[in-house]
């Protein structure tokens, strides 16, 4: 499966659903994946991670010593987690809960992010966005600023 770039605003339905873009959908295409699994981010985002993926970051975690107490840090996210497949016409369905949760309604934004996918409130996607872009450019204003010197100024 390849990785998961760029972005896309798509409606929402009143049933949840909504349309995978075809990018998206062809990476999918070719490993036959049609079930994600469903939560939520850090960011005031939902995940849906395809299932090869998800099972293979389980895999690995459940290598893990299960008593060591870090092993067992985020089991109780589990709850939170749902799996949610494809219909036929390439919709993904959001839990109610997500819905309500973050806000997803009328349209939303379906962003890439290497290995899966993020579904943003559009308002919250775009305001993050920005206040993103303002960090990188007042890092890269540092950073020249430091490299300025009365020698080379």
């Amino acid at each position: 499966m390849g990785l998961f770039f760029g972005s896309e605003e798509v409606r929402v339905d009143d049933k949840g659903r909504f349309a995978i873009p075809a990018r998206y959908r062809s990476l999918l295409a070719g490993a036959d994946e049609d079930t994600f699994y469903v939560m939520a981010g850090l960011d005031g985002e939902v995940l849906a991670i395809p299932k090869t993926y998800y099972e293979a970051l389980e895999g690995r975690r459940e290598s893990g010593d299960p008593m060591n107490p870090d092993h067992r840090t985020g089991n109780e996210a589990y709850s939170d987690v749902e799996p949610a497949t494809l219909d036929s016409q390439g919709r993904l369905s959001l839990p109610a809960s997500a819905r309500v949760e973050f806000n997803i309604t009328g349209s939303l934004v379906i962003a890439g992010s290497k290995e899966w996918l993020t579904i943003w409130n559009k308002d919250v996607f775009l305001a993050r966005k920005a206040k993103d872009r303002r960090k990188q450019f007042e890092a890269a204003a540092q950073r020249k600023l430091r490299s300025v010197t009365p020698e080379n100024g």
